[in-house]
């Protein structure tokens, strides 16, 4: 990491570190992401694999499901009663949209009744230091 990304209270090794983890999740070549004082900060993937990521991750609900799933929801009424007042047709939109975009992978498990689960795919599992980054950021 260079030195720009090392300035103090700039939040720029978070950010670094979540361009890092999106470049390698959603795949990619060179970008640069500017400190604060304009200099180049860091080297992570394509400006197209950001807005892939984006894509999304951008969704109302996306993020906070992400991380509800770090924290080990794995069911529908677990997500719920995780992120509080989301439509369960918005939740069920997104649950689809993570798993289409390789983030969760839906299991239906035999049992009596049977249920479903969403868990972390690797891709996913990935994301984990976006989420610390993210959440250090807010923090700072």
């Amino acid at each position: 990491m260079s030195a720009a990304t090392q300035s103090q209270g700039s939040g720029l090794p978070e950010l670094a570190r979540l361009a890092a983890v999106l470049a390698m999740v959603f795949g990619g070549a060179t970008c640069v992401l500017v400190g604060l004082d304009g200099a180049p900060a860091w080297i992570a993937g394509d400006s197209r694999d950001v807005r892939r990521a984006a894509t999304v991750l951008e969704r109302r609900y996306a993020v906070s499901i992400l991380y509800a799933s770090h924290h080990g929801c794995t069911r529908f009424t677990e997500f719920r009663q995780a992120l509080g007042a989301i439509p369960p047709g918005t939740l069920a939109q997104r649950l689809g949209e993570l798993e289409k975009a390789g983030v969760l992978r839906r299991e239906v498990r035999d049992a009596r009744p049977p249920h479903v689960e969403y868990v972390l795919t690797c891709d996913g599992q990935r994301l984990r230091a976006m989420l610390d980054a993210l959440v250090a950021w807010a923090r700072a």
